[in-house]
C-alpha cells in the first residue's frame, strides 16, 4: 500500500536548529584548529631563529678561537655582544681543556630561556683544535 504524500512532516522551508547547531561546531572546531596551528607555526619558527642564533655565535666563536695562536686552558663565562633578537636570559659557558700538547678540546654551551617556555632551552658544541707549536 502507498502511503500519501503528506503524511510524514518535512521542513521544506529550511534548515532545523539542529542542523544549524551542527554546522556552527564544526566551523568552531575548524577555526579554533586553524587558529592553534597558526599559533603553533610561529612558535617553531621563533625557536629555530633562536637555535640558529646560538649556532651563529659559537661558530664565531670558534673561528676567533682558531685564530688565537694558543689557548687558555680553564673555564668562563662569555660576555654575548648586543644583536638585534635578544635571547631571554642567554649564558654561554666556554670550557677548555689540554687533551694534548697542542690539541685542546672546547666545549661552547649557551643557555637561554626562549619566547613562551618556562624551561630553558640549551645547546652546546664541542670540538678540538690543534695549535702548531703552542706551549
Amino acid at each position: 500500500m502507498v502511503k500519501p504524500r503528506n503524511s510524514t512532516p518535512r521542513h521544506d522551508d529550511g534548515f532545523a536548529i539542529l542542523e544549524c547547531l551542527f554546522a556552527m561546531l564544526v566551523l568552531t572546531i575548524l577555526a579554533a584548529s586553524l587558529f592553534a596551528g597558526e599559533r603553533g607555526g610561529a612558535h617553531v619558527a621563533r625557536r629555530t631563529l633562536e637555535e640558529n642564533l646560538v649556532t651563529w655565535s659559537h661558530e664565531s666563536r670558534l673561528d676567533e678561537l682558531r685564530a688565537l695562536p694558543t689557548l687558555e686552558v680553564g673555564q668562563r663565562t662569555l660576555v654575548v655582544p648586543p644583536r638585534e633578537i635578544e635571547l631571554g636570559e642567554e649564558r654561554t659557558v666556554e670550557t677548555v681543556t689540554l687533551l694534548e700538547p697542542n690539541l685542546y678540546e672546547v666545549v661552547l654551551e649557551t643557555s637561554w630561556k626562549p619566547l613562551g617556555a618556562e624551561s630553558p632551552a640549551v645547546r652546546s658544541v664541542t670540538t678540538r683544535l690543534a695549535k702548531e707549536g703552542a706551549r
